[in-house]
């Protein structure tokens, strides 16, 4: 498992005695795909304290944050990137408020760099970042989520939106078939 993960023995031991408590999202995704599981079986988005509007939605945000998890790792962008975790967060929030993908940098990158601790232009390089790591692992995949051939990589904007719209997509047809 620690191959697999790419940490030491040590540190997986840590995770399995409980020495090592509240392991990143990060960490559970690498043990998620060691394990070929899903990462809501280790994880449990659990609100801040005082954030009432977090607390309304308790874990609907879930499912979307697995599904870019699956997306990104498919792309050939790996969870030990920031902007892993920038991305899939700021793809959640798109699905419950599409128009966030209108103004990124009032409506969507500060909410995300609040949720992790940074200012929103880190936000942006960090899902900048990841957009060239997925142009260049894997560009075929990309270009069919963006339904089009793609001469450059993609601004994190773009991004954003490509990723939105596939997660979205996936969601509709689910909602779909289970109404037949």
């Amino acid at each position: 498992l620690a191959v697999k993960m790419g940490t030491s023995i040590r540190h997986v031991r840590a995770l399995e005695t409980g020495e090592k408590t509240n392991p990143s999202a990060c960490l559970l995704c690498k043990v998620a795909v060691a394990l070929d599981v899903p990462m809501e079986t280790f994880m449990r988005i659990q609100p801040e304290e005082g954030d009432e509007l977090d607390k309304a939605k308790g874990d609907e945000t879930l499912p979307y944050l697995n599904a870019t998890c699956d997306l990104l790792y498919s792309l050939g962008v790996t969870a030990n990137y920031k902007g892993f975790l920038h991305t899939t967060y700021a793809v959640s929030l798109c699905m419950e408020r599409q128009d966030r993908l209108l103004l990124v940098t009032k409506w969507l990158y500060p909410d995300v760099a609040r949720r992790y601790g940074t200012n929103w232009k880190a936000v942006e390089r960090n899902i900048r970042t990841v957009s060239r790591i997925a142009w260049i692992r894997n560009r075929v995949l990309l270009e069919s989520l963006a339904q089009r051939p793609l001469d450059r990589h993609l601004c994190s904007t773009e991004f954003l939106a490509v990723l939105f719209h596939a997660v979205y997509s996936a969601e509709f047809q689910d909602l779909s078939s289970s109404k037949s």
